[in-house]
């Protein structure tokens, strides 16, 4: 079997590749990779943008129109089957924060809304590029 082994090495040629085929191999390799790359998409769409900034409209609404007054009649407008669900929201008027409370948590909503925006542009351009 050793013998037969050698006889069919020393027949065969050794064989050599073009002399382009690393560039040929490196350009094929370089091709599949663009046809990978991810499709850039923003980290927060425009669409959950408009809900985060209209949540937090409708909250800043809701907590000046209710500090004074009964909400119940200030939002009529949502219908009869939502009166008893602002009543309830008014027994929150009877809830009181110290100053201090009320600035840490001010301070931290804002904090945390530069940070939401300032990441968000952060992985937008590198996303970009």
């Amino acid at each position: 079997m050793e013998q037969f082994m050698d006889e069919v090495m020393n027949e065969t040629s050794l064989e050599s590749p073009s002399p382009d085929f690393t560039n040929e191999v490196m350009a094929a390799i370089s091709l599949a990779e663009l046809h990978k790359a991810p499709r850039y998409k923003p980290v927060i769409s425009k669409a959950a943008w408009v809900v985060i900034f209209g949540i937090m409209i409708a909250a800043i609404a809701i907590v000046s129109s209710s500090s004074g007054g009964h909400p119940a009649v200030a939002y009529s407008f949502f219908g009869p089957a939502t009166k008893g669900f602002f009543r309830q929201i008014s027994n929150l008027n009877s809830i009181q924060f110290s100053q201090v409370t009320v600035m840490i948590v001010t301070v931290s909503m804002f904090l945390l809304i530069i940070q939401i925006t300032l990441l968000s542009n952060y992985l937008n351009r590198r996303f970009q590029k």
